[in-house]
């Protein structure tokens, strides 16, 4: 998963860190459940992560 996050482009991460925002969002909203929105927001923790763990090797 870390070297297929290394290899996206500045243009795919910030599609994919909008979809990890909006999707649940959007998801949460319509179904009315929190509990869902936490769980959706998962994938979005996972992004971050892998973000964090990214700056800490180039260091």
């Amino acid at each position: 998963m870390k070297n297929w996050y290394k290899n996206l482009t500045k243009q795919q991460k910030i599609f994919s860190y909008a979809l990890a925002l909006v999707g649940p969002w959007i998801g949460g909203v319509t179904v009315k459940s929190e509990g869902l929105v936490v769980i959706l927001y998962i994938p979005l923790c996972i992004l971050i992560f892998l973000q964090l763990g990214q700056k800490g090797e180039s260091s």
